[in-house]
């Protein structure tokens, strides 16, 4: 009698367990269901939430879903859930943001103001902020809206950063600075990320105000490069693409619009932002002045063609020993299939207007012929072609050499190494060497 006084309680407390956990079970199976067709079959998916309810009505989740998947279809009755949701669970920020975009899709802005200002008390996440921010846009309050983007971007997650960014971009008033100083400065991921937003959007004034921003350690140095080549490189394609064939006039003031930056102050900013990554450690590179060519003796990683040479991979290239063990050439595997006109690699070279320089380069091939077509073009601008020099191609090193002058417009050089196939003459079927690629001023 007293062991079956002992056991009965247990056996309906089994019972009892067993069936919270069988509900359990089926609630979940249909919330599966209908998380599965939301997107496709929101009618379905309502049918299957409230299959899942019947199940477990004490499960908060479930009523905060079924105000998500039924909110633009009947706002007031799913406000209704998501308060239920609340009365369940008052801490769920996710809910308190559900609750807040219905009350903004019902018109009461404050309300919704008040319900996502309660989600971020208990989230603290991007996704409330975010929401927040967008609301006080709505609403016409700036600095609330700029605010919460800044909250935002000091808690995205990386992959979410662009969302905050582009929000700021398109509806905030603010200049290049001020964006750059809601950007979180102990987060260099994000303030990196945001430089290689604003060089998409060519907003390069943007860009440098956030570089002025990103302080990295050395294990943060991978995302910091990636920001530091991203400017470099946008900033001297931006600068070669404003050289003029006559110097520009100074600009008229205007209060519609700021002006944009002449092609001088784009590869001034380069420079700066080069020599800066290079003295911080981002950089395995050499830094860089007006006049020289970086890395004309092929010692370093090619990241240009800001500074550096950039391959375009038409055919393969590759470093060995250099003459009089100055450093390192450049083989091309010229094979006799490269196409018959070929830019083979090229960089930006900074110069100082008006200025005459001398120009050189050496090379040879590694075997007997006579095939010939390769060429160091130095141009100013797009299509502004300076100088060509054709490379003596001997078994022997020889020397290429031209004077050019900078034209008074003119702030970067380009110079790119291309072949062309000569009328009449096979494609060039042998590696060829090219090495002491250098630029020097010529006094006046």
């Amino acid at each position: 009698m007293i062991q079956g006084l002992v056991i009965a309680p247990v056996l309906v407390g089994l019972g009892w367990a067993g069936a919270v956990a069988l509900r359990t079970w089926r609630a979940a199976a249909d919330q599966g269901q209908a998380q599965t067709i939301a997107q496709t079959e929101p009618e379905q998916a309502l049918g299957y939430l409230a299959a899942a309810l019947r199940w477990r009505p004490d499960d908060a989740d479930l009523w905060r879903e079924r105000a998500t998947y039924s909110g633009f279809g009947t706002p007031r009755q799913a406000r209704r859930d998501a308060l239920h949701a609340l009365a369940l669970n008052p801490r769920d920020w996710r809910a308190w943001q559900a609750l807040g975009l219905l009350d903004f899709e019902l018109g009461d802005l404050q309300a919704s103001r008040r319900d996502l200002a309660k989600a971020t008390r208990y989230d603290h996440g991007f996704a409330s902020h975010f929401a927040l921010g967008n609301l006080a846009l709505v609403q016409g309050d700036q600095a609330a809206f700029q605010k919460e983007m800044a909250a935002a971007l000091a808690i995205a997650p990386a992959d979410r950063a662009d969302f905050a960014l582009r929000a700021l971009v398109d509806h905030s008033k603010l200049g290049a600075a001020g964006l750059a100083a809601l950007l979180p400065a102990q987060r260099p991921e994000i303030v990196a990320e945001s430089v290689r937003f604003f060089v998409r959007e060519g907003r390069f004034a943007a860009a440098t105000a956030a570089w002025g921003r990103l302080h990295c350690r050395p294990y943060q140095f991978a995302d910091c490069r990636v920001a530091a080549l991203s400017l470099a490189n946008a900033l001297t394609a931006a600068a070669f693409a404003e050289s003029q064939t006559t110097p520009p006039q100074p600009p008229r003031p205007s209060r519609s619009e700021p002006q944009l930056p002449s092609a001088r102050e784009l590869a001034d900013s380069a420079m700066d932002v080069w020599n800066q990554a290079v003295a911080a450690g981002m950089l395995a590179q050499a830094r860089i002045s007006p006049g020289s060519v970086a890395d004309g003796r092929f010692q370093h990683a090619w990241v240009g063609p800001a500074f550096s040479w950039r391959s375009t991979q038409a055919v393969p290239l590759e470093t060995v020993a250099g003459p009089l063990g100055r450093g390192n050439a450049l083989q091309v595997a010229f094979d006799g299939y490269q196409p018959d006109e070929v830019v083979l690699l090229n960089e930006f070279v900074p110069v100082l207007p008006e200025t005459a320089y001398a120009i050189s380069f050496r090379s040879r091939r590694t075997r007997i012929g006579s095939e010939s077509g390769l060429t160091l073009r130095v141009l100013a601008g797009p299509n502004r072609e300076l100088a060509a020099l054709p490379a003596k191609l001997a078994l022997a090193w020889d020397l290429n050499s031209a004077t050019v002058q900078v034209p008074a417009a003119a702030a970067l050089l380009e110079l790119s190494f291309e072949y062309r196939r000569p009328v009449g003459q096979v494609r060039l079927h042998d590696p060829v060497q090219i090495a002491d690629v250098e630029l020097t001023p010529l006094s006046p």
